[in-house]
């Protein structure tokens, strides 16, 4: 074979040539000149290889897309199938919540018309919606899967609180329906527990447990909604859920002040033994903090049972030393030049009624060597709240018949224009308040539901209030309006007493108007201009009894009101500025507060202006949900009760941030929030703003 031959039939095999010895990467080709080079068999080979190996992974890859395509169709199939029945699911959730509003609804009614057994029964149905609902959302297996999203989760988990919280509320609700049915009559009424001057005890002890129960299962509930999401809710979400809270804050409260009155009343009311307590009667038209103290009387209670055995002017008690009472010193410093504890007529110059009640206590055993049980204060206003119970009383001398709207003008000032007898006019108050008093308390039926709602107003007003020298009642009677109690809240505060020192009766001719505006800075500190308008509006031909003062004083002529006036402000705050300034008699702190002191003459006829700048601290800072910075500012009013309401106006600017959430305010726009009214109570405001 020849070498040409040779190196063409090696080619198969090991090549002889320098060519032949070549990777097998590269081609081999016949390197001969003047011939067409050609592929070897065996990079062919390698090529079809390869064109098969990309076959197989294009393969492979279109399988897996498919495998992809089929998974991908297969979640969205079971997504919308999930979709599907949370929706469904929603629906049933959503059936079970209407039924469950509208029943609690029912409840409302029902118990507005002292319905008790269909109250009951709505409540009952009520829970029972509640809770179905409540379980469809928290069993379902797609409403759990939704929850995991951002948007459905919060929204669903925000409906199951409040369906929580329903069911619990409901059923709270008619567990102290089921304790109250002593106080259900044959067709379902209520029947008050009041009849013939006797509160029937048994009663009131045996609902007072459900009624606490219900409390903290209502607080327990306010807690759970607040605590539920309240970003990225839908519009009905978010409006169910803060009328929901709303709602449950009121309930709560409710609960917690009647859950106070059901603690105190059986021991008050004797159910321990007798009691015997001094009742303070004030006149409105010469103010302390309250109405001046002028007539008194002595009211006993024995299980249930409660009579009047005394009453008289408060002169016919009058001290020969003053009583030892324990004070603490912020008292002593700031009123002892008042001599509360030994002057009846000055026992209440502190607004605290926990002081006054001490005071008024200690000075009756100083006089007469008899312990009380403790001291009801009330009124000539609210006297006159307890004949809308009562109905009208009628006396003979004058031939006058008084009722709710007309004896607090007759007896604090018409009165004064009737009776010829100075100790005449002294007395009517009393005999009039002992009139009320004794017939409230014979009055039984729908009468006795007025006859507590009369209560209830008269202490809000902080025109009825009342101390226990039983250190558990006046534990209990601290924390509720009846106690007296001048509040001390975290955020602002303001308050006043004009006192009258003029020996007069003008109160009942004095207008108060005042104009209060707070400027809050970044850091929740606030500056506080007070701007206070006393006006006089007595006239010359006013009887002698009213106008007081003397013709041979200059000072104090006829008709001059001469009056001690203190702004209280939140402890801590600090006098900077304003006309009556230099003008200021204290700023010695009482009852907690910051407290401000001027005295003021007004003339008859004349206007008197007070005005004060003062800086109130920084009150403590919340955080949002969201952990952005969120301040509140909060004012708290507590108007002095005088026979007819002061005005104020209150308005509040803010240096920077957004303004949102107002209570109680009227927005005026951008960071101002405005408060125009007369209230007879106290009021609270607030506001929230992000920096």
């Amino acid at each position: 074979m020849s070498e040409q031959d040779s190196s063409i039939a090696g080619s198969g095999g090991e090549a002889s040539s320098p060519v032949g010895s070549a990777s097998s990467d590269s081609p081999s080709v016949d390197a001969r000149p003047g011939r067409t080079p050609r592929m070897e068999p065996q990079v062919h080979m390698q090529r079809k290889k390869r064109r098969r190996r990309s076959s197989a992974a294009r393969r492979r890859r279109a399988k897996i897309k498919r495998r992809i395509y089929i998974a991908v169709a297969l979640l969205a199939s079971v997504a919308f199938a999930l979709v599907v029945l949370a929706l469904v699911r929603l629906q049933k959730v959503s059936a079970e919540l209407k039924v469950a509003r509208s029943e609690s609804q029912q409840a409302v009614d029902a118990l507005e018309a002292k319905d008790l057994r269909s109250a009951r029964d709505h409540l009952g149905r009520a829970a029972d919606s509640f809770i179905r609902g409540r379980n469809a959302l928290d069993s379902a297996f797609e409403l759990k899967i939704a929850k995991m999203f951002p948007v459905a989760g919060p929204n669903l988990r925000a409906v199951s609180a409040m369906a929580s919280a329903g069911a619990s509320t409901a059923d709270a609700g008619k567990n102290i329906l089921d304790a109250a049915r002593r106080l259900q009559g044959p067709k379902g009424e209520l029947v008050f527990p009041l009849a013939d001057g006797r509160v029937d005890l048994k009663a009131v002890e045996e609902i007072q447990p459900a009624v606490r129960s219900a409390h903290i299962r209502v607080e327990a509930a306010a807690a759970q909604v607040a605590g539920s999401p309240a970003g990225s809710l839908a519009g009905s979400v978010a409006g169910a859920r803060e009328e929901m809270l709303e709602k449950l804050v009121e309930a709560r409260d409710a609960l917690a002040k009647l859950d106070g009155y059901l603690t105190v009343l059986p021991p008050f009311l004797g159910g321990d033994g007798p009691r015997r307590y001094l009742v303070a009667i004030g006149n409105n038209a010469e103010m302390n903090a309250e109405g001046m103290i002028l007539s008194y009387g002595i009211i006993e209670a024995n299980s249930g049972a409660i009579s009047w055995s005394r009453s008289g002017p408060i002169t016919e008690i009058k001290l020969s030393a003053p009583a030892q009472v324990p004070l603490s010193q912020e008292f002593v410093d700031r009123w002892s030049w008042a001599n509360p504890t030994f002057a009846w007529q000055r026992a209440n110059v502190s607004p605290e009624f926990s002081i006054v009640g001490e005071i008024l206590t200690s000075m009756y055993k100083e006089r007469t060597g008899q312990q009380l049980d403790g001291a009801i204060f009330i009124d000539g206003v609210a006297l006159g709240y307890l004949l809308r119970a009562t109905g009208p009383i009628a006396f003979q001398d004058p031939p006058v018949t008084l009722d709710e709207r007309s004896f607090a003008d007759f007896a604090m000032n018409g009165a004064y224009k009737s009776f010829a007898s100075q100790e005449v006019r002294k007395e009517f108050l009393g005999v009039a308040a002992q009139r009320a008093i004794t017939a409230a308390f014979q009055i039984s039926g729908e009468r006795a539901r007025v006859l507590g709602s009369a209560f209830d107003q008269a202490a809000r007003e902080r025109r009825l209030m009342i101390y226990s020298r039983h250190a558990g009642e006046q534990a209990s009677l601290a924390g509720m309006p009846i106690g007296g109690q001048l509040k001390k809240p975290t955020g602002g505060f303001f308050s006043y007493t004009l006192q009258n020192f003029s020996g007069s009766k003008l109160d009942y001719y004095m207008k108060q108007s005042i104009d209060y505006r707070s400027r809050v800075a970044p850091d929740g500190s606030s500056s506080v201009n007070v701007k206070m308008t006393l006006q006089n509006q007595a006239t010359a031909d006013l009887p002698e009894y009213i106008l007081g003062g003397d013709e041979k004083l200059e000072s104090r002529k006829p008709g001059d009101y001469f009056g001690y006036l203190t702004l209280y402000a939140p402890e801590g705050s600090f006098v900077t500025g304003g006309e009556s300034k230099d003008s200021l008699l204290s700023v010695l702190p009482d009852a907690g507060h910051a407290a401000f002191s001027v005295a003021v003459l007004v003339r008859p006829g004349e206007t008197r202006t007070v005005e004060l700048e003062y800086r109130v601290p920084t009150p403590p800072a919340s955080d949002d949900a969201s952990g952005a910075a969120k301040n509140r500012f909060e004012l708290l009013y507590v108007p002095q009760p005088r026979i007819r309401p002061d005005s104020i106006r209150a308005e509040v600017s803010f240096d920077s941030g957004t303004v949102a959430e107002p209570s109680g305010f009227a927005a005026l726009g951008g960071r101002t929030l405005l408060f125009d009214g007369n209230p007879q109570e106290a009021v609270e405001w607030s506001a929230s703003w992000r920096r």
